[in-house]
């Protein structure tokens, strides 16, 4: 029975650990993609400077939860998304074809890093 205890305890503060940090990261690549989405409105409208403004706040934003992201996903996704970013703010800064190219790779990753570490039975199993 003190097994069966035992056992139950590490499910269960696993089981919420999964699920705050789902809770986390969900919102954390939302604010991210929130920002990144005005800095296309931004850059589509010409206003390069309230899209680099706008672009540095993602960034700024990732770089913050980086930290704690590491904890649980792969530094080689975490690599790209940081590749991802300063490639990304230059292609902004200095060729409108490749931010559009870089830009929407970026949101996908960044989508994909939530889709792939949610707490859900699809990747659980």
């Amino acid at each position: 029975m003190k097994m069966l205890c035992i056992a139950l305890a590490v499910f269960i503060s696993i089981t919420a650990f999964f699920a705050v940090f789902g809770y986390c990261l969900k919102k954390d690549c939302a604010a991210i993609l929130k920002e990144i989405e005005k800095t296309d409105e931004y850059f589509s409208s010409g206003n390069i400077s309230d899209a680099k403004n706008s672009f540095s706040e993602a960034q700024k934003i990732w770089e913050d939860k980086v930290r704690y992201l590491q904890i649980h996903i792969e530094h080689n996704e975490l690599d790209n998304i940081n590749s991802l970013f300063a490639s990304t703010m230059a292609a902004l800064l200095h060729s409108e074809d490749e931010y559009y190219l870089l830009s929407p790779e970026l949101k996908f990753y960044i989508n994909h890093l939530y889709e792939k570490n949610r707490l859900n039975a699809e990747t659980i199993f």
